[in-house]
């Protein structure tokens, strides 16, 4: 149904950016090296990307099917 009910956060080396999917660009949130808050892995503070996917429940809810 192509709802877009998610918004995509891109944690990088320089920040956090977040996905501007009508732009196809990356829209800045925070400035600095943010990597090690984006999951309880040991390993995720240096991967070189981490995605955060963050569902708008109220979004969804307000939908008809």
């Amino acid at each position: 149904m192509n709802w877009q009910e998610y918004d995509i956060y891109i944690a990088l080396q320089d920040g956090i950016f977040i996905y501007n999917a009508k732009l196809n660009s990356l829209n800045p949130i925070a400035a600095g090296d943010l990597r090690e808050f984006a999951g309880k892995q040991d390993f995720v503070k240096d991967a070189p990307v981490n995605l955060i996917y963050v569902a708008i429940i109220r979004e969804f809810r307000n939908r008809e099917i």
